[in-house]
């Protein structure tokens, strides 16, 4: 039977049930505290970082990136209050890292805040006031990742005070830079995918303790990289299309790394990182 209310007009027993029903589902995922709505639609996942104990999210949001910061339980903010607003790239936000300065008294504190962007730039950001720092600009198409490594891991620029940015876009290259300033010239490109470069990894090797990069494109393939030659040092074939992304990950009983890829091709692979050959699927 249908009810009195104006908004039940022209809607069946059927349909006024199952609105019922979604209002009942929506009112439990709220007392299991799910995620909040933010105020503006993320338009790319959000990322997390932890600081000081205490989960940092950010929301990408129509070419510009917000920062959150709240009680989590366990990853969920209280508030979703946006503390800072970071603007000044033309287009989509697709990653981000996060530069910090170590001290023995304050621990890791944040100070920079680095992304790319589909307007084929990364930007340097001030972490506490916001103002844009520098510019990277030399890639062809859109950024899909980036990493910060030591500038002590690549031979010719061991003496620089500041780490190198790593960065991998849809024109198929990898390019390194040094974060100091706005620079139209990297100091390295890199390339032997045949199709875009989707996602950046970077670990320690079990065997030479060096800084190894690892990368991701949609040409089905994984490839490691020795970071002072700047030459591939193995291929990961095993992906019938697309990698879209890999994850570095160390086994808390012996600390073993091995690499995590998801594809296009609707499967995770476990990758062993001493041999490049698959050990899990």
């Amino acid at each position: 039977m249908q009810g009195t209310s104006a908004d039940d007009f022209f809607q069946t027993d059927r349909d006024l049930a199952i609105a019922a029903e979604r209002a009942r589902k929506q009112q439990r995922i709220a007392a299991q505290q799910q995620p909040l709505l933010l105020a503006d639609r993320a338009r790319a996942p959000l990322a997390s970082f932890n600081i000081k104990s205490k989960p940092l999210c950010w929301a990408f949001v129509r070419g510009t990136f917000r920062a959150v910061i709240g009680e989590f339980k366990p990853l969920v903010p209280k508030s979703g209050k946006s503390l800072q607003l970071f603007r000044g790239h033309s287009g989509p936000v697709t990653c981000i890292e996060i530069q910090y300065d170590h001290s023995s008294s304050t621990g890791e504190t944040p100070r920079c805040v680095f992304t790319g962007s589909w307007d084929k730039t990364v930007k340097k950001f001030d972490f506490e006031t916001g103002a844009e720092l520098a510019t990277f600009k030399a890639h062809s198409d859109f950024i899909k990742s980036i990493v910060l490594m030591p500038a002590s891991a690549f031979p010719d620029a061991a003496n620089l005070t500041v780490p190198v940015l790593v960065s991998a876009s849809s024109d198929s290259t990898i390019r390194v830079w040094t974060t100091a300033e706005s620079s139209s010239t990297p100091l390295k490109t890199w390339k032997s995918h045949t199709r875009p470069v989707e996602s950046l990894a970077v670990y320690t090797d079990s065997i030479t303790s060096e800084l190894t990069l690892c990368s991701a494109s949609s040409d089905t393939t994984i490839r490691k990289w020795d970071v002072g030659s700047g030459t591939v040092t193995s291929t990961f074939n095993g992906h019938l299309t697309s990698v879209n992304g890999i994850k570095i990950h160390e086994s808390i009983d012996d600390g073993e790394l091995t690499l995590w890829s998801f594809s296009a091709d609707k499967t995770a692979k476990r990758w062993d990182l001493e041999v490049s050959e698959l050990c899990g699927v």
